[in-house]
Parts: structure tokens; sequence; C-alpha cells
């Protein structure tokens, strides 16, 4: 049986400091640099990247960090090892939603990185990060 590994992380808001994500770009900046850092074996680095604008307390941040790297080496024993990501489109719905889909790519499969955006007026906030390995969904 196939097991599906997937994390989804709410952000309701962001408390935004001098980066602010204003363009489409910087959102899908910031989800390419998080998932490199992942790909790296980095997983505290990308949580760590993605704090400064994720309103979560610290701890929780940090405590969704290691479970999401418990899940990953899990992922890895199966999958062989992380050899690169590959961005599979950005899908917009109105002016307030934005998503961008990379794949993380293994040895012998991939797992889909989902990073999904909400714009209530002039600055993009995260809404979710999640991943799973539904790559029959890259075809939907």
């Amino acid at each position: 049986m196939k097991k599906v590994l997937s994390t989804i992380l709410l952000v309701s808001g962001l408390n935004l400091f001098a980066n602010n994500l204003i363009t489409i770009s910087d959102t899908k900046d910031i989800c390419k640099n998080s998932l490199y850092s992942i790909q790296k074996g980095k997983v505290n680095k990308a949580f760590n990247d993605v704090k400064k604008f994720w309103p979560l307390p610290p701890a929780e941040i940090d405590n969704v960090a290691y479970q999401t790297k418990v899940q990953l080496d899990m992922v890895s024993k199966r999958f062989g090892n992380a050899i690169g990501i590959d961005f599979i489109r950005t899908k917009e719905a109105g002016k307030s939603f934005l998503e961008h889909t990379y794949i993380l790519k293994y040895e012998n499969t991939s797992i889909r990185y989902i990073c999904t955006f909400y714009k209530p007026s002039d600055k993009w906030l995260i809404n979710s990060i999640r991943w799973d390995d539904k790559t029959s969904l890259l075809f939907e």
C-alpha cells in the first residue's frame, strides 16, 4: 500500500519585514528556495527561511520542521536520494489566490510540493505549504 506523505501548514497572515511578497515572482522564489533547502537535507533552514514571514510561534514551526524531517527521511529510504527539483506550474484563482507546484525528484520517484498564497490587499501571504506523493494529480 502506497503511503501518502502530506503536511499542511496553514497560515492566516504574515508579520512581514523589509522583504514583502509583492510580486508573483517573490512568491515563486520563496517556494523554490525552501524546496532547494529541503532537497539538500536542510529542513530546518527551509522552515527558518519561511519563519520570518510566519506569525505562528517559533516552537510550533520548529515542531513542524522536526516532523517534516522525520517523514522525509522515511521517504528517502524508499525513494532514494533527492536529486533535483522541477517547476511544474503556477495557477491563479481570481486575484486573491496563487499556487506554485514543484516536484522534488528522488532516484526512484518524486513528491509534489505545493505552495499556496493569499493576497488580501497589496501583499501575498503564505496560506499553505504541502507535499505528497500524488504525482498522478500533476496531470489534472
